[in-house]
């Protein structure tokens, strides 16, 4: 039990998180048709990514949240 619970915090710690703001209007490239191009950036970079649904905008902006999450090499790769 002591294994797999050190096991689990050295994981959570090697996970980052960041947020960028993409505008409305160029969010689709980043999506891509069906979704394909933000898959592919995920499977090439190994991280999360999620962006905020439609007509969900940072405060004052027309700009949508992108969410990247995974280690510092991943995140790096998917921006």
């Amino acid at each position: 039990n002591i294994i797999i619970t050190n096991a689990f915090h050295i994981i959570a710690t090697l996970v980052d998180q960041v947020e960028l703001e993409i505008n409305e209007s160029i969010i689709g490239a980043v999506i891509g048709p069906s979704g394909k191009s933000i898959v592919d950036i995920q499977q090439f970079s190994c991280a999360r990514i999620q962006i905020s649904k439609k007509g969900t905008f940072s405060p004052g902006t027309r700009n949508r949240i992108v969410t990247i999450q995974g280690p510092p090499k991943a995140i790096s790769t998917a921006k």
